[in-house]
C-alpha cells in the first residue's frame, strides 16, 4: 500500500499535485504472510561541512563562461553536476547552461533555480522539450544537483544531494542539443538572461558520458580525483573555490578556464551539504512497480528502463 503522492507541509496546510522531490517522496507498506513485521524508519542522511571562499552571484552580470564547443553535446550522452547555496531568488535563473533559456524548446540544456524555492532541469531540440523538477534549495545550505542525459537508455535523469529525483523518456528522434552558444555558470548561453540566483555556485563538473547512480552518489560530498572510475570522461571541472580573481580554474585535463566579464566579489562561506549514500535502506517510489512485477513473477524487460530496485525478501 502506498499513497498516490507525497506533499509539502507548511504549518497546518499542505500541497498535493506537484512534481518536486518532496511531493514524489512517499511511504510504503508491504504485506505478506511470510514477512517479519518490521518498521523501517526514514534514515538520517549524513552531512558534511563545506568551507571556502566562493563567488557571490548577486547580479545577472556576474557569470563565468567559455565559447569552447566541447560543451555542445549534439546527440551524445553527458552529465552535468553543480553545487548551489542560496537563500533566495526570483524567477528561474540559470545555474549552469548552454542554451537560450527564454524558451525550453531552444537547443541545449539548463540546470536552473525554479519557483517555490526549488530547482529544475530542461533540455530542448527546437521541436521537443523535457523538464524535471527537483526539491527545495533556498535554505542557505549547499545542494548537489545532477543532470544526466543518457542517449543509450533514452532517458533524462536528475539527482539532488546524491538521491534520485526523477526521470523522463526521450525518444530516438529527440534531436541535437548543440546550441552554438557559450557554456556558462550563473547565466544562460546568451549571457543576458535577466535573473540571478543570488548565492554561490561551485563544484561544476561536466562529463561526456551518462554517469551511473553509483558514481554520482560516491562523489556527492567529495572532490573528484584521478581515482574516479569515470575520470577519463571528465571534460570540465570548476571547483569555484579559487578565493579571488576573475576566472574559474578547470581541474580537469582539458584546462578550460571560465572567465568572468569583470572581477567578481568572493565570499567566505561555511554551510552543510547532505551526502547521498549508495546503500539505500528504505524503498523509494520508483521501487514499487519494480518490486511488484518481481513478486508477481512478471519478467522485467530491460527496454522498459525501470529505475527501481527489488525489495523481494531473501529466500522468497
Amino acid at each position: 500500500m502506498a499513497p498516490d503522492h507525497g506533499g509539502i507541509v507548511t504549518g497546518s496546510s499542505g500541497s498535493h499535485g506537484g512534481t518536486s522531490y518532496e511531493e514524489r517522496n512517499i511511504f510504503t507498506i508491504f504485506n505478506n504472510k511470510n514477512f517479519t513485521s518490521t518498521k523501517i524508519e526514514k534514515p538520517v542522511d549524513p552531512t558534511t561541512t563545506i568551507t571556502g571562499k566562493f563567488v557571490n552571484f548577486n547580479s545577472n552580470s556576474v557569470y563565468a563562461s567559455t565559447a569552447n564547443a566541447l560543451y555542445n553535446f549534439g546527440t551524445s550522452s553527458f552529465t552535468v553536476e553543480c553545487r548551489v547555496k542560496t537563500s533566495g531568488y526570483s524567477s528561474d535563473p540559470s545555474l549552469v547552461s548552454n542554451k537560450n533559456w527564454v524558451s525550453g524548446k531552444n537547443r541545449g540544456f539548463v540546470i536552473c533555480a525554479n519557483t517555490g524555492g526549488k530547482w529544475k532541469v530542461n533540455i530542448g531540440d527546437t521541436q521537443n522539450r523535457v523538464d524535471i523538477s527537483g526539491g527545495t534549495i533556498n535554505d542557505g545550505k549547499w545542494h548537489h544537483l545532477t543532470l544526466v542525459v543518457d542517449r543509450t537508455e533514452k532517458l533524462v535523469k536528475t539527482y539532488q544531494d546524491g538521491a534520485f529525483v526523477g526521470q523522463a523518456a526521450i525518444g530516438a528522434s529527440f534531436g541535437s542539443l548543440t546550441s552554438g552558444l557559450p557554456f556558462a555558470i550563473g547565466q544562460d548561453g546568451t549571457l543576458t538572461y535577466g535573473a540571478n540566483v543570488n548565492g554561490n555556485i561551485a563544484e561544476v563538473r561536466v562529463w561526456n558520458k551518462a554517469l551511473s547512480e553509483a558514481s554520482i552518489l560516491s562523489y556527492t560530498c567529495s572532490s573528484v580525483t584521478a581515482s574516479h572510475p569515470d575520470y577519463s570522461n571528465l571534460i570540465g571541472y570548476w571547483k569555484g573555490d579559487n578565493g579571488s580573481g576573475n576566472s574559474f580554474t578547470d581541474s580537469s585535463n582539458q584546462q578550460v578556464a571560465l572567465t568572468f566579464p569583470s572581477t567578481p566579489s568572493w565570499t567566505t562561506s561555511t554551510a552543510t551539504l547532505k551526502c547521498g549514500t549508495a546503500t539505500e535502506v528504505v524503498p523509494k517510489m520508483v521501487d514499487i512497480a519494480y518490486s511488484s512485477l518481481q513478486w508477481f513473477g512478471v519478467p522485467i524487460n530491460s527496454g522498459w528502463a525501470l529505475d527501481g530496485r527489488s525489495w523481494l525478501p531473501t529466500g522468497n
